[in-house]
């Protein structure tokens, strides 16, 4: 995954399938927290295609409810953003898979 490459390939899919802010600021999070799961091999990162990450944390930080979180993630289930694995963790399905 190329963080700056994935994120204004977002912003342009956004344009023509809009999206509520919540669902926009969860993805952004999901990313930064992918972003901080990168790790160093021989000079050059790489990006976990998966990670996991609990809903207590994204809740916190986000402020949401965990009704609020469910629905956010349900908006980017269904538009195609993320896939969900189970009750509790994340994977970000990259732009550039």
């Amino acid at each position: 995954m190329n963080y700056i490459e994935e994120v204004n390939s977002f912003y342009e899919w956004i344009r023509f399938k809009p999206i509520p802010a919540g669902a926009q600021a969860l993805w952004h999070l999901l990313m930064n927290i992918n972003n901080g799961c990168a790790v160093n091999i021989d000079g050059k990162y790489y990006w976990p295609v998966e990670f996991t990450v609990s809903n207590g944390s994204l809740t916190s930080v986000l402020d949401f409810s965990r009704t609020q979180l469910d629905r956010m993630r349900n908006v980017l289930i269904q538009s195609g953003r993320i896939v969900y694995k189970n009750v509790i963790f994340f994977s970000v399905v990259c732009a550039c898979e």
